[in-house]
């Protein structure tokens, strides 16, 4: 039910492409508590490839590659190259994660933008780097559009 929903959504915004600001903004509303993020970023997806389910999983490959890259930066923040690269093929593999990349969810997109900001957040070295900082929270206010309970783990961050 939920991968259907979030699917008539994207295609929906895809449909208001006339409008692309505010057409993802005029659609949101009729959509429940979707999150808006990934159906908006598959919009430009469906415009370019073409209409189809298939094309809509490539917005979550996106999101892997990301989540992927994120987990090396923020391991090799913590730890040696080959560690980080160790950190980096678990989270490739893990069931879970290739799992999602099948469907059009929204946990792909959130673990990335949960991942990005906990390596902005390190970076920013207990916020005094202004750069990182506002990464942080960017990155925070991304990972909020990706789903809607991520706002169960801000107080966390």
């Amino acid at each position: 039910v939920d991968e259907a929903a979030y699917l008539a959504f994207a295609f929906e915004v895809t449909n208001a492409r006339h409008r692309i600001v505010t057409g993802p903004l005029l659609v949101w509303p009729h959509t429940g508590a979707v999150a808006p993020l990934v159906p908006i970023l598959t919009a430009p997806l469906h415009l370019v490839l073409g209409r189809s389910i298939e094309v809509s999983h490539l917005t979550n490959l996106v999101f892997f590659a990301v989540t992927v890259a994120v987990t090396y930066l923020l391991a090799r923040r913590l730890a040696p190259p080959w560690w980080a690269a160790l950190a980096a093929t678990v989270v490739a593999t893990a069931p879970g994660i290739t799992d999602y990349t099948r469907h059009y969810h929204f946990a792909v997109a959130s673990t990335a933008a949960v991942t990005l900001a906990l390596l902005a957040l390190l970076r920013s070295e207990h916020l005094r780097r202004r750069g990182w900082s506002l990464a942080f929270g960017v990155a925070l206010g991304v990972a909020l559009l990706t789903r809607t309970f991520v706002v169960a783990f801000a107080p966390g961050l």
